[in-house]
């Protein structure tokens, strides 16, 4: 793993976005979290161009995501075309392009293979300076979110039927002190500065539990105390989790 860690770090270093970051004693992972940091890496390779054959799926895939990010695939035609490029490819990007089709993920460099990631709906790159947009453009909206936090790569993941108000109880220091939680403490800790703030997904307040139960056991969120989701949801989770900290202590 130390020579997948130092690529890694240079790829890291190199590119200037995602995060590196370590699962255990065995795997290296390189993640970009986002079509925007997707974007910065796909137009240095348009700029030196691959010289092997893999330049050539490098194309596909750029067609595709153009294709995706445009809608275009959305109609008969496009979609037939999409599918069309997509057997173009390897056994496994052919894979990975379905699922990212169907389900809305990004790919990620784990080690010498990939992963798959979730693409969020709306990513706010800087939670200090973004904040007041943060709650304007979720109020009264229904949703799961994720806080990222880019010196360590850790993530909390929650829902909420109104984001805007539970969002902004995070800038709260007085509240953040009361909940002591894991991401509170890591929040008044690293500053805002230092967290990105990803929408994964706005949906009905219906089923915005079930989606956030998804999210957790796929993403296995390191600063939620609670890894299974229970019937409550936006400020009742606060009330799980000070008892998950006062059992702990």
């Amino acid at each position: 793993m130390h020579k997948d860690l130092e690529l890694l770090n240079s790829i890291h270093k190199f590119f200037k976005v995602g995060a590196v970051s370590i699962s255990g004693k065995i795997f290296a992972r390189y993640r970009v979290r986002s079509r925007e940091e997707l974007k910065i890496i796909i137009e240095h390779f348009k700029n030196h161009p691959l010289q092997t054959s893999k330049a050539i799926h490098f194309a596909y895939f750029c067609e595709i995501l153009n294709s995706m990010n445009s809608k275009t695939h959305t109609g008969n035609l496009g979609f037939l075309k999409l599918v069309s490029l997509i057997n173009r490819l390897n056994k496994f990007a052919f894979f990975a392009i379905f699922v990212f089709l169907i389900y809305g993920f990004d790919l990620n460099l784990f080690g010498k293979s990939f992963i798959l990631t979730f693409i969020p709906a709306v990513t706010y790159l800087n939670a200090d300076l973004q904040k007041d947009k943060i709650i304007l453009e979720n109020k009264n909206k229904s949703g799961v979110y994720c806080w990222i936090n880019l010196a360590n790569n850790k993530i909390y993941i929650r829902s909420s039927t109104n984001l805007g108000i539970r969002l902004s109880d995070y800038y709260d220091v007085k509240q953040l002190m009361i909940w002591n939680g894991l991401i509170s403490r890591a929040l008044l800790k690293y500053g805002y500065s230092s967290f990105k703030l990803d929408i994964l997904e706005y949906y009905s307040s219906e089923d915005v539990i079930k989606r956030e139960e998804y999210y957790i056991d796929n993403l296995q969120p390191e600063y939620n105390i609670l890894k299974k989701v229970g019937s409550s949801c936006g400020y009742k989770h606060t009330d799980e989790a000070r008892l998950k900290i006062s059992t702990a202590k």
